[in-house]
């Protein structure tokens, strides 16, 4: 335990007690090191034991010695990124700003410009790292970061997806990066949810022109995942722990090699499982709408179109629910489900369309709309079952020779 006061930050800063270690950022598509981001490690220099950096800031309270220290670890990591960008000038230099000491007196002080002027980098090879939430001034913190992006500095979200992040700062601050909090990223491999909160960021990020970073990552299957979620850049133990400046960090490249064979070996894995699956679905729905479309004449087109849908259920265990609309997009039958797969605790929630439900807008409708004959979804989340499926939608003609449309919702993964 250490003791939480402004003597331990004044001996830490007066005895040169802050050593710099760097962890690796690394790119599949460039497939190498791209860049660093600095992490100050201390000293106390009474015991001469480590002080972990959380308990370092903690205990510069006062906001003029929290800005000292927050000042003096930035020169240190300039200083000691210099030898690294001699050898790698395209290198590029991840450093944390302390939000907190952003204000009204701070904003506009250029210290961190004129640090990284006299370190000799130019200012494209920084990016200044801000967790977002702990800013002592929202406009200051605006002001901060669009003085910084002027002056070609990259500016990135740090803990990104942590419960404090506020989505209207993507918009207001325009980072060049956001860099999702551990949180998320911590086994995403086995949280479906968890994937999904990753793409729509990453969906978010491309359209808004932002580079996404996966922190944390600790486990192969991590990366893989995050890859499959459109992740390209990733910083964590499994390429590399914080360490000194050693001359390089081929572990890191060496693991991210691994990562990309094993990323193309199961992409071809995967995609040969879906050329299967999809084959067989579309095999099942042409079946269903052959059945479909033999009748015995138009005034029992409503009864015998109910009865054949039930016996389509049993064609595949995959079948969640079907139903036929017109071409205008109105359901023309019940919606015939599998009992065992409704959700029933949340029966409120989700509950099947019944017949002259409106499906015009419905993603798997429009499409066949505009002249396709046949579309497949991708997963959601079923309205009709509280289930993850898909829905294929195809035209047929029934045996009155009026075009239809099936709708087959089929479990997803």
């Amino acid at each position: 335990m250490f003791c939480l006061d402004a003597e331990l930050v004044r001996g830490v800063l007066d005895s040169d007690g802050i050593e710099i270690h760097f962890q690796p950022l690394v790119s599949l598509r460039r497939g190498s090191v791209f860049g660093v981001e600095a992490l100050c490690r201390a000293t106390d220099s009474a015991t001469g034991k480590p002080i972990p950096p959380g308990d370092l800031f903690a205990a510069a309270q006062n906001p003029g010695l929290r800005l000292e220290l927050d000042r003096r670890c930035r020169q240190e990591a300039l200083a000691a990124f210099r030898p690294l960008y001699d050898r790698n000038p395209g290198l590029v230099l991840a450093i944390n700003v302390d939000a907190s000491v952003i204000d009204s007196t701070s904003v506009h002080s250029r210290v961190l410009d004129r640090q990284v002027s006299e370190a000799g980098i130019p200012p494209e090879n920084v990016a200044i790292e801000i967790i977002e939430s702990q800013a002592g001034s929202a406009l200051a913190l605006m002001e901060f970061v669009l003085d910084y992006k002027r002056r070609g500095f990259v500016i990135a979200l740090d803990d990104f997806g942590a419960g404090h992040s506020n989505l209207d700062r993507i918009p207001l601050l325009q980072p060049d990066m956001i860099k999702l909090d551990r949180s998320l990223i911590s086994r995403i491999d086995r949280h479906f949810h968890k994937q999904e909160v990753v793409k729509s960021f990453v969906r978010l990020a491309s359209r808004t022109g932002c580079l996404v970073l996966g922190e944390g990552v600790e486990r192969v299957e991590e990366a893989l995942t995050l890859l499959e979620c459109g992740v390209d850049v990733f910083q964590g133990y499994h390429f590399g722990r914080p360490a000194p400046d050693t001359g390089g960090w081929p572990d890191a490249v060496s693991a991210l090699t691994q990562v990309a064979d094993l990323h193309k070996r199961s992409s071809i894995q995967r995609y040969n499982a879906e050329k299967i699956r999809h084959s067989h679905f579309h095999t099942l729905v042409e079946r269903i709408c052959a059945q479909l479309a033999r009748g015995s004449g138009p005034d029992s087109l409503e009864r015998t179109l109910e009865q054949r849908l039930i016996a389509c259920m049993e064609d595949d265990p995959q079948i969640e629910c079907l139903y036929v609309l017109d071409m205008h997009g109105t359901q023309i039958s019940d919606t015939l489900c599998r009992p065992d797969r409704l959700q029933k605790s949340r029966r409120m929630l989700y509950e099947p369309a019944v017949r002259g439900t409106d499906h015009s807008c419905k993603e798997y409708f429009l499409p066949l709309r505009s002249g396709l004959s046949r579309f497949t979804t991708e997963p959601y989340l079923s309205l009709a079952s509280g289930n993850r499926c898909i829905t294929i939608s195809t035209v047929f003609v029934d045996d009155s020779g009026e075009a239809r449309i099936l709708c087959v919702d089929l479990a997803g993964e």
